[in-house]
C-alpha cells in the first residue's frame, strides 16, 4: 500500500494535476497511489477504501466541475468528494488544494483539513506547499533529519515550477474539460 493516496478528477484538465503529483512523490521515493495510472481503469470502491485506508496521507485536488444552480460556487468532482469522505471515516490526514469557487458543503465542511486555494491558470502555490507536507510525512515516519527535509523542500520547488510549466502548456494545447 502506498503512503500517499492522491485523489484528483480524471478530466483532461484536472488529471494533469494528479499525474504530476504522482510523477513527483515517486521522482523523490515517496510511494503513492493515484488511479490516473492504474493499467485497467479506475479501481473498485473496495480497492479505493483500502488504498485510503492504508496511506499516510490523502492529498486532494478540489476542481471545479460543474457550476451549481443559483449561485457562483462549482462543485467539485464526485469521485473525489467520496473519497474525502472515505478519508474522514478512516481519519486519515488530508491536505486539500482547492480551485477558487469549490464550495466545500455538508459534512465535508467539517472536516480537519488544510485547505490551499489555487488557480487554474497558475497553481504553482501546489509546489510551494505540498513540499512541506511531504517532509511532515517523512518526519513523522523516521525515514529524515531535518537536513533531508531541507533538501526534499529545496529540490522540490524547482522540480515543481518545471514540470507545472511543462504540464500546463501541454494542457492548452491538448484542449481541456471544464
Amino acid at each position: 500500500m502506498a503512503d500517499v493516496f492522491i485523489s484528483c478528477g480524471f478530466n483532461a484538465e484536472e488529471r494533469i494535476l494528479g499525474d504530476w503529483c504522482y510523477e513527483y512523490l515517486t521522482s523523490i521515493g515517496v510511494s503513492a497511489f493515484w488511479g490516473g495510472v492504474v493499467a485497467s481503469g479506475y479501481p473498485a470502491v473496495d480497492a479505493i477504501q483500502a488504498e485510503i485506508r492504508q496511506s499516510k496521507l490523502v492529498v486532494a485536488f478540489l476542481h471545479r466541475r460543474e457550476r451549481l444552480e443559483g449561485n457562483f460556487n462549482w462543485a467539485m468532482p464526485p469521485g473525489v468528494r467520496d473519497e474525502l469522505a472515505f478519508a474522514s471515516s478512516f481519519q486519515r490526514p488530508v491536505v486539500a488544494f482547492v480551485e477558487k469557487g469549490v464550495k466545500i458543503d455538508g459534512l465535508l465542511s467539517h472536516m480537519a483539513m488544510p485547505r490551499i486555494p489555487f488557480d487554474r491558470s497558475d497553481p504553482s502555490i501546489i509546489g510551494q506547499e505540498l513540499p512541506r507536507y511531504i517532509e511532515n510525512l517523512q518526519s513523522q515516519a523516521g525515514q529524515g533529519d531535518n537536513n533531508a527535509g531541507t533538501v526534499l523542500l529545496i529540490l522540490g520547488l524547482p522540480i515543481f515550477a518545471g514540470l507545472i510549466g511543462y504540464l500546463w502548456g501541454r494542457s492548452e494545447h491538448q484542449g481541456g474539460n471544464e
